[in-house]
């Protein structure tokens, strides 16, 4: 009867896969976590609906690989998600390359391609560090100005001379903190967010205690073990979906 209770407070249509994702494929980390936190953003289900309808009428994006494409050959969507600081300046960007299926079906319900290994570690979405400044000086969006810094190179130096002076630089000249991952591989930080979001999905429409008693009939000890813990991993994923899918 209790287990009963708790499966009808789920959102209807719910199934485990939208918030138990321990068994995504390794490799797939990165694009599971795009596809399921996109799938909690109303703007780009409307922008993707859009598409869907009226693929003429809407623009392409650059995809990494340099060719502009809405939908490509595969049937994935290509999308760009672009942020601003709050003066309007160019601040950081999120490339979304999502299967067939969304956002109805869970990441690990559809029929995805095999993941290319060019594109197994999160780097390989991510623009190098370091670049030559007039590739990208009049992009769009236009990079802010604190971006950009010129520096002198005695370029006869060995390699490692060179790191081991920029790094000194670094830390005089760096005009904000990293984000830092606190030592942890990309792989499991998006393993962990997936599992806030999985969290998030659920306390929708169950109380944390309730939620722990229904992961528990699949996952030992829960999605989460602790009540704090629940409660805790959704303010993570709500801070994740303000910052990219707001």
């Amino acid at each position: 009867m209790q287990r009963q209770k708790h499966e009808k407070k789920v959102k209807a249509g719910m199934v485990r896969e939208d918030w138990d994702f321990s068994r995504c494929p390794k490799g797939s980390e990165l694009d599971c976590w795009l596809y399921e936190y996109a799938r909690e953003s109303q703007s780009v289900i409307r922008n993707f609906r859009e598409c869907v309808e009226h693929p003429q009428k809407n623009p392409l994006h650059p995809s990494p690989s340099g060719r502009d494409v809405t939908f490509d050959e595969d049937g994935y969507w290509h999308h760009r998600i672009d942020k601003f600081d709050s003066e309007g300046e160019f601040e950081d960007q999120l490339y979304l390359e999502l299967a067939p299926g969304f956002p109805d079906t869970p990441y690990l319900k559809t029929k995805r391609r095999p993941v290319s290994k060019e594109f197994v570690d999160v780097d390989a979405f991510v623009p190098p560090g370091i670049r030559d400044a007039d590739s990208i000086r009049d992009a769009e969006p236009r990079p802010a100005p604190r971006y950009f810094a010129n520096i002198y190179i005695r370029w006869e130096y060995p390699d490692k001379k060179l790191i081991r002076d920029f790094a000194k630089w670094l830390k005089v000249h760096r005009p904000f903190p990293a984000r830092s991952r606190r030592g942890k591989s990309a792989a499991r930080v998006n393993m962990s967010e997936l599992k806030a979001l999985g969290a998030y999905r659920l306390l929708k429409t169950m109380t944390a205690p309730e939620a722990l008693a229904y992961t528990e009939k699949y996952i030992r000890g829960g999605l989460f073990a602790k009540i704090p813990d629940w409660y805790e991993a959704r303010q993570r994923a709500k801070r994740l979906l303000n910052y990219w899918f707001s």
